[in-house]
């Protein structure tokens, strides 16, 4: 391991990470403690064990089987494509043609001079993901993906984050590409074609370990209850997503607020258990939060409290169960989502007025639009407070301050600056929000060669990966639009890659 490896370790170890001591009270929940290895009979074997098929179980399996081993991947769902399938799409991409098209010309070292500023995880695996994203989009596009140069348009380019703010430490670029045609169609197109043995209805109950702590294959367990040991020969990858499902330990983990959850039915934490079972070093725990109201529970569902997905220029304001505003409605979703939190209650609530209340309707994925189903309407403020159990004339003080900032141009309360558009005479309309995430960050640490790494020695657990966002990679911060997107792709590659390269056992 390289002395930079090593301070990074040492770092990890005690600021960003904890071990399966810290976590005892998370429980096991649906996973066996480890099998050893001197017990198991082996019913098949394989050359690489995936864990998950979402973005980074897709990518390690391919990438794996295309280094000449033999793949057998286990997904918990009856579907595939988790949270890469579910969310818009878009992936971040630095030093990309389409870039270099619209006229950018953007590196690896300004991109991560952006990421250490607004990012919370390991600078060097920041490098990993930002110099992966490239040599990821163009393999993507040799499956059928499209990107193309139009800039601040889907699809397109665009600036998916707080690169305007940061301007004065590196260039405000766009990096946000959003594909013509999705990506996941195209990696489930592959999968298909290329015959992968992918095993539905299928959890990994457990690792199998031997005495000297490497991983050596898994227990998985078919919907009709059918357990098998499997011999990964070579390798173990966990790409099994995070832990949004799992609310007791998102609690214990993030926040004692419930943060809602928009991520798929998969991302219940096994993952992160089955790390801890190998004895993995784990940490940087967050989450991609944004602002949601309407259902807050459905998969991909949260609606973000931002001008920028609300049609026209809305007049709205969020305050908290005092009647006060307490945020910049148009900054970043992320940071908007980490101030709600800190709010009596963990939530608020989004004020708009007019008769259709354009701002509040809600966009489903098959076209229909509707209403949230806690909204509430008023003709008055006094009626509007009473109804959400807030102060009226704090409520009725706060709309006089917010239009008399409109009429002057700032903001001095908050500094918003987008969107200063007053609230009238009503009727009004609000909705109670909260933070929602459409997934988690955090688990396993692992290396740049994604080997997962051991809580009591800071060396790799011998054939175990982990990739995307069953791993630390990225941190515990959402840095911009795609990154979590590019992270699944980057790590997974880079974990099938190294898994297939292992010397069978």
């Amino acid at each position: 391991m390289s002395e930079t490896c090593m301070s990074r370790r040492s770092f990890a170890g005690t600021a960003g990470a904890i071990t399966c001591a810290g976590l005892l009270g998370l429980g096991m929940g649906g996973i066996a403690p480890a099998a050893k290895a001197k017990e198991v009979t082996w019913d098949e074997e394989t050359d690489v064990v995936v864990v998950g098929c979402g973005g980074a179980g897709a990518s390690a399996a391919m990438m794996a089987k295309d280094g000449g081993a033999e793949v057998i991947i286990f997904e918990k769902g009856g579907t595939f494509g988790s949270g890469t399938a579910l969310c818009g799409q878009a992936i971040m991409g630095v030093g990309t043609k389409q870039q270099e098209e619209a006229g950018y010309h953007d590196t690896v070292d300004e991109a991560l001079k952006y990421f250490v500023e607004v990012g919370d995880g390991e600078e060097e695996m920041f490098r990993v993901i930002l110099e992966g994203t490239k040599p990821a989009m163009e393999w993507l596009e040799g499956m059928g993906c499209e990107f193309v140069s139009d800039e601040e348009a889907i699809p397109g380019i665009t600036r998916g984050g707080q690169e305007d703010l940061y301007a004065h430490i590196t260039a405000s670029v766009p990096r946000t590409h959003w594909p013509v045609s999705g990506i996941w169609p195209h990696m489930l197109e592959k999968l298909e074609n290329d015959g992968f043995d992918l095993r539905l209805y299928t959890p990994v109950t457990s690792l199998v370990i031997d005495d000297d702590g490497a991983v050596l294959g898994v227990v998985a367990q078919d919907e009709d209850g059918n357990v098998s040991h499997v011999k990964a020969r070579r390798a173990v990858v966990l790409a099994a997503g995070g832990f949004s499902r799992d609310y007791d330990m998102k609690r214990l983990l993030i926040s004692k607020h419930k943060i809602w959850c928009g991520a798929g039915i998969q991302d219940d934490g096994d993952g992160l258990r089955l790390g801890l079972q190998a004895g993995s070093m784990v940490g940087y725990f967050g989450a991609m939060m944004s602002v949601i109201y309407g259902d807050p529970n459905a998969p991909c569902s949260p609606l973000i409290t931002g001008t920028s997905v609300m049609e026209g220029h809305p007049p709205f304001i969020v305050v908290n169960e005092e009647g006060v505003r307490f945020t910049d409605e148009g900054k970043f979703y992320e940071l908007m989502a980490e101030d709600v939190i800190k709010q009596h209650g963990g939530h608020g609530f989004l004020i708009s007025c007019g008769d259709d209340l354009t701002c509040m309707k809600i966009h489903s994925s098959n076209g229909d639009v509707s209403y949230p189903n806690n909204l509430v309407k008023a003709d008055t403020l006094d009626d509007l407070a009473a109804q959400l159990g807030i102060d009226a004339e704090a409520l009725k003080k706060t709309v006089e301050d917010w239009n008399a900032f409109c009429e002057s141009g700032t903001d001095s309360l908050l500094g918003r600056t987008r969107d200063l558009v007053p609230l009238g005479e009503g009727p009004y309309g609000a909705a109670e929000v909260v933070a929602g995430d459409g997934s988690t960050f955090g688990g396993p640490v692992v290396d740049p060669d994604m080997h997962v790494i051991s809580a009591l020695t800071g060396e790799p657990i011998p054939h175990l990966y982990a990739a995307g966002q069953n791993s630390a990679a990225l941190g515990r911060f959402y840095p911009c639009c795609g990154s979590a997107v590019a992270t699944c792709i980057v790590t997974g590659r880079i974990a099938g890659t190294n898994a297939a390269a292992e010397s069978a056992k």
